[in-house]
């Protein structure tokens, strides 16, 4: 089993997220840092986008 850190930053909190389950609203971008063996750690390894699924999801 792989442990993956988490640090969520964003208008709410990861707490708060079943509280904007809203089909319609609920899209946007997002970005995942990461460590990477040659650049070194907080480097920037994706960028995503939610448009067939909410955040929430």
């Amino acid at each position: 089993m792989q442990r993956v850190d988490l640090d969520w930053q964003g208008p709410y909190k990861l707490t708060e997220l079943s509280k904007v389950n809203d089909y319609s609203k609920d899209h946007g971008i997002y970005q995942v840092y990461g460590f990477h063996p040659i650049y070194g750690s907080n480097v920037l390894m994706y960028i995503g986008l939610a448009a067939k699924q909410i955040f929430y999801q």
